[in-house]
């Protein structure tokens, strides 16, 4: 296949629900997932678009889609921004879990780290319930992700597996 194969067991620490706790990919088996990469915590575009995600959860959750937020900072890290509100930068009551990939391993499985930097680049990854990669998609610092167009990944990926069709460009549910 195009895109690589997973190590699942892997434990990473993570910050949800106020704790911190540990988890793995194999988790959330059953689920499709989108490992939504960013730089770092306590910058300017990052949490717009967290908090964009997390606004969309019931609409991930239609689809049978966790969503996990990565990046190399620290739990406590994670866990200090989660204490800051929206209006001052930061990503105050988020619900999907943020993992510390605090040693790149996650993030070097999909060529998604800037060694030189030590940050996570701007990426998303869309695993189906069988952890096979759907879609890997990578921006520039600069610019932002679009939820439109992952809920638009989720929908075909869905579609193209029940009814095994290839979606053509722009394919949206309404327009099938």
């Amino acid at each position: 296949m195009y895109f690589p194969k997973l190590d699942l067991s892997y434990w990473y620490k993570a910050y949800v629900d106020d704790k911190i706790t540990e988890v793995r990919l194999l988790d959330y088996k059953g689920k499709n997932i989108v490992l939504m990469f960013y730089p770092a915590d306590f910058t300017f575009v990052c949490p717009t678009e967290i908090n964009a995600i997390n606004d969309l959860k019931s609409e991930f959750e239609k689809r049978n889609t966790v969503v996990l937020f990565i990046s190399v900072d620290s739990v406590y890290c994670h866990k200090g921004w989660t204490n800051v509100t929206r209006e001052e930068g930061g990503i105050k009551g988020i619900s999907w879990p943020m993992i510390s990939d605090n040693r790149g391993i996650l993030s070097k499985q999909f060529d998604l780290l800037d060694e030189e930097q030590f940050i996570t680049k701007r990426a998303y990854v869309i695993l189906d319930n069988r952890f096979e990669v759907y879609n890997i998609s990578i921006y520039h610092d600069k610019i932002g992700r679009s939820t439109t167009e992952i809920l638009r990944i989720l929908d075909a990926m869905a579609f193209s597996k029940k009814n095994g069709n290839i979606c053509p460009i722009d394919w949206t549910r309404s327009t099938n």
